[in-house]
């Protein structure tokens, strides 16, 4: 077997268990399938679901009966985990819920206004351009 197919099929597995767990696809159906399938479902649990999707990849890829078995928790295994590592770098990009995202309009005007208007003195310090917001309760 070459390495690239274990690649692909990897990536292949996170892809459709991404798109049938947590997408809405065309026209929400997706969402219709998981609602129709309910709570209990494999559809509900990223984990089940990519057991469930690895298993023709396993039977395409594969050779014989040996390298299906163990390619089809590898592909699973690696979904997971794939997916656990993106889901950790899009916690730790999200900004502080303290901090106030300002509007390309607005990060303009306080850039303009900060290098083109009239300096401070250098003792008195600049205005942030960031402005913190008192924090959000949920």
């Amino acid at each position: 077997m070459k390495w690239y197919l274990s690649l692909l099929g990897a990536l292949a597995v996170w892809r459709i268990t991404h798109l049938l767990h947590a997408q809405s696809g065309p026209r929400r159906s997706l969402e219709t399938l998981r609602r129709w399938a309910g709570e209990s479902s494999s559809l509900a649990c990223f984990y089940c679901l990519s057991l469930w999707v690895s298993v023709p990849v396993a039977l395409v890829i594969g050779q014989d009966w040996l390298e299906q078995v163990l390619l089809w928790l590898a592909l699973s295994t690696t979904a997971i985990a794939l997916d656990l590592l993106l889901d950790l770098i899009s916690r730790s990009t999200a900004p502080p819920a303290h901090v106030q995202l300002l509007t390309p309009s607005q990060m303009a005007q306080a850039m303009a206004a900060r290098f083109f208007d009239e300096q401070p003195p250098a003792d008195e310090p600049a205005e942030p351009l960031f402005t913190p917001t008192r924090a959000r309760t949920h």
